[in-house]
């Protein structure tokens, strides 16, 4: 994508919403993007995967799609391109797992004006891009651990998971079958990996807390 030109696809079935949005683009310089318009997800997802779109503006209430399963078909059909949702609800809880299910940004229709649609929309992409170098980045690491045969393993504070690969076992003399799977709780890793005197230490008692 060009700073000069971005290539648009809206998903919008309000013909007063997309035109909006059309007036939204013109404002920032027409010349600046290239807009598609389907009015049904069946026909967003048909252009988005035949057409090399930079964004996709796509509202949550379609004649054949209601919610957030909009964004996540959307999503599984096209998941390199960014998808700013556009809804007339606002709703934190509702954005936060619009984001979860893949969308970059969540713009609630009468809080949008010129600058925030093009600001969102160039925030969506870079956003994409640095997803994408992030696991690209990630697969070569792992690929490279893979190679040297590293014992490897990653802990996620939030769910309280540790995540291991088959040569941090190997280093332990054991398999994932054995232990129980590749993924544990801070609790269960301790009880297997961790010296007792040491369970401490490491901040993981028997309830995992």
């Amino acid at each position: 994508m060009s700073l000069e030109r971005m290539r648009v696809l809206l998903v919008e079935d309000n013909p007063g919403d997309a035109r909006l949005i059309r007036i939204y683009l013109a404002e920032a310089g027409a010349a600046a993007f290239d807009l598609a318009h389907a009015d049904k997800l069946a026909e967003g997802i048909r252009r988005a995967r035949e057409g090399d779109f930079d964004v996709v503006l796509l509202d949550l209430s379609l004649p054949d799609a209601s919610g957030l399963e909009a964004v996540t078909k959307m999503h599984e059909a096209v998941a390199t391109c960014p998808i700013v949702v556009l809804t007339g609800l606002n709703d934190e809880a509702v954005a936060l797992e619009a984001v979860r299910k893949g969308a970059q940004d969540y713009l609630v229709k009468d809080q949008i004006s010129s600058a925030l649609l093009v600001r969102a929309m160039r925030y969506a992409v870079e956003r994409k891009r640095a997803e994408e170098a992030l696991r690209t980045s990630e697969a070569q690491l792992s690929n490279a651990m893979e190679i040297a045969r590293l014992g490897y393993w990653e802990y996620d504070v939030a769910d309280d998971l540790f995540t291991f690969n088959d040569h941090f076992y190997a280093i332990f003399r054991t398999t994932a079958e054995k232990v129980g799977g590749y993924k544990m709780s801070s609790a269960q890793y301790a009880k297997r990996f961790v010296h007792p005197d040491d369970v401490a230490v490491v901040g993981a008692d028997s309830e995992g807390h």
